[in-house]
Parts: structure tokens; sequence; C-alpha cells
């Protein structure tokens, strides 16, 4: 297990009415760190504002400061060469943005992202799992290419505006790097069968969580009311022989579970995605905004790009987009113009105003994977 630590420390959370610790796994060993801060009623009391700010410093404060100064990660690097670790949350927890805590408009690097770099796993066994299969050979890439979708219309929801500007900004990346695009028709079966060709899988549009069964949860194509591309549908994809590279979905909740009995089984999109053999995945924790949806893209990509497409990549080209994007919402924070943060309108439809115009939707975006 402890070589599992090698490219990073892995750090599983628990919580209960006893005591709550972090048990962290690292080469050198296995300890234990109890939070004393963290317990079942301060998560009560932040459960249902996961987007404030008062959110991100009580996570800091309670759980992921005293887990960094603990793995001896007590400020940014002076380097740039951010550590990496892996969270692996339980029960309630998993439903709180760690990678993400902080007192960011102190401007005095006590934030996860100054310090980290942050990947999510359902379990150490999903861990164990994914670089077992990492060292396999992988199919032939030959004839591999970047399966896009972009669900600008969808039936009974709202046009997406950027969906369509989010998937030409992630082809002419991904051309720029000589991996051809493949756009099937946006049904169950197209898309299930281009899966089994790709190297990339990328899903602009909406997403469906449900309320009480995390395998009806669901990537909404055109036909999404007769033939729902679900939790379970994927599940049943096996992509492990292939090994597919990234699978990008865009789209509101696709890393979220709304059932709280629920919870310990992590039954969501994007680890259905990683089970059924994507390497790496990046989701998101609830509602995105649609036009930052194309830069937190695009940022991604581009970094894939100029740094190489290999596993250590996906994770540190989606913190620098989310440090980019934090940092111009920090900016404008303190300067208090609105006009300066562009975004403002996520996926499910639902617009910002005033204050709210500002809030850092930067957050919600995650990563999975090796």
């Amino acid at each position: 297990m402890l070589e599992t630590a090698l490219p990073g420390p892995i750090v599983v959370l628990n919580v209960s009415s006893y005591r709550s610790d972090a048990l962290f796994i690292e080469q050198s060993g296995i300890r234990l760190l109890e939070l004393p801060h963290l317990c079942q009623d301060s998560i009560n009391d932040h459960i249902r504002e996961l987007e404030t700010l008062d959110t991100l410093g009580w996570l800091w404060d309670a759980i992921v400061c005293p887990v960094l100064n603990a793995l001896g990660f007590t400020g940014p690097p002076s380097d740039r060469q951010w550590p990496h670790l892996w969270w692996v949350p339980t029960g309630i927890l998993t439903r709180f943005p760690l990678h993400a805590a902080g007192h960011h408009l102190r401007r005095t690097g006590e934030t996860a992202l100054d310090r980290v770099v942050s990947s999510y796993a359902s379990s150490v066994k999903a861990i164990i799992q994914s670089r077992r299969r990492q060292h396999r050979p992988p199919a032939a890439e030959e004839s591999r290419n970047a399966v896009v979708i972009a669900m600008q219309n969808t039936p009974e929801h709202k046009s997406l505006k950027h969906a369509g500007d989010e998937v030409d900004a992630v082809v002419a990346v991904c051309k720029s790097m000589g991996l051809p695009d493949h756009r099937p028709r946006p049904y169950m079966a197209d898309v299930s069968s281009a899966l089994e060709a790709c190297r990339i899988f990328h899903f602009a549009g909406h997403g469906s969580t449900h309320p009480t069964e995390p395998l009806q949860s669901q990537l909404l194509l055109e036909d999404w009311k007769r033939e729902p591309f679900t939790v379970a549908s994927l599940l049943e994809t096996n992509l492990t022989s292939q090994r597919p590279f990234l699978a990008y979905l865009s789209a509101c909740g696709t890393g979220q579970i709304l059932d709280e009995g629920s919870v310990d089984e992590s039954i969501h999109l994007a680890n259905a995605c990683q089970l059924s053999g994507f390497r790496h995945v990046i989701g998101t924790l609830w509602g995105v905004d649609d036009g930052l949806c194309v830069d937190m893209a695009r940022m991604t990509y581009e970094f894939l790009r100029d740094k190489g497409m290999s596993d250590e990549y996906v994770s540190r080209g989606l913190h620098r987009a989310t440090r980019m994007a934090r940092d111009q919402w920090v900016d404008s924070e303190h300067a208090g113009r609105e006009e300066s943060w562009p975004w403002g309108a996520d996926r499910d439809g639902k617009l910002s105003q005033g204050s709210e115009a500002r809030r850092p939707l930067w957050v919600p975006y995650v990563h999975f994977g090796v």
C-alpha cells in the first residue's frame, strides 16, 4: 500500500460522533492526525452553504490547514513546484471543496490552491486499482481521437450559449496536439459506441444529479428521456483495456451526490467514468458558470498541450486554470469592479446578481485520477 503514495500522500478523512481524524498514507508509513475542530455539528452548519467564503475558510481552519502543516506543506512552494496529494473524504465530507479551502482574499498563501495540487478518489482501493491499470499496455492509440459533445440545445432545458464555444476551443487545442476530433450524434448509443475508440471525452452540456438514486444521474443528450446516458450505463461500459486518457465532464454536478444516504458509495458521473476505465476525470461538485467553462477547459487543455499528455499534468493543468480564475476573482473583489469579473450564470440557468455575481465560481472543478 505504501508504494501507492509514491506520487504524493493520500489523506483519508473520517468523521464520527466520537472524534474526527485524517489518516495519512505516505511512502514512509501510515499515521493518524486528530482533527479536534471538525465535528458533525460544524459540518451540518456548513453543508447548505458549500459555495460561500465562510465555508472555504472553515474548511481551511478545521481540516486542510492542520493536514497540510502535518505533511510539511506549510507555505507556497518557492519554486512553484506544487506537491500533489489525494483526498479521500468519507460520508458527507465528499460534498465539500477541500481543494478550494482557504482565506483567499487575504492573499497570504493560506489556501490549499497556494500550497498543493489536489486530486480526489472515492477510496484507497480505487487509487490502487487505477495505478495498476496505469502500468498495463494500452490499446493502440493511432486510431484514437477526442470525442466531443456540445449540447447547446437540450430538449426541455435552457440553451447553453457557450457550449459550442467551449468545444471549439477544446478541438482547436487537440488539433494542435495532432489529436483528431470526432463528434458523434448526441444520442446515447452513438456516444457509447464512440467512447470505445476515444482518448479524450469532452462533454459540454447539462448534467442531472438524481436526488435519491445516484445510479440515475446522467449527462443529458438529445434522447435523454428515452435512452438516458446515466451513471449505470457508464458503469456497464468497460473501457479498461483501452485505458482512455481523460473524461472532461463540463456540466453541473458531475461529481455530486445529493442523497445523503448514498454518500459513502461515492456513486456519481465522474467516479463512473473512472471505474469504466478513464485514467483521469475532471468533474464538478455543483453548478458551473457557462462562460467560465470555456476558459477553464481552454486553459486546462493548453497546459496539456504545452507540457505533454502524461498523467501528472491533468491535475496540474486544472490546478493552474483554477488558480488563474481564482486570481482574477480576487483582483475583482479587491478592485470592487463587477465588470472585471466576466462570469455569472451557471449551466442550470441560475443568474447571479449584485455581490453574488462575484461569488467564487472557480471552486467546483475537481480532478479524479492517478
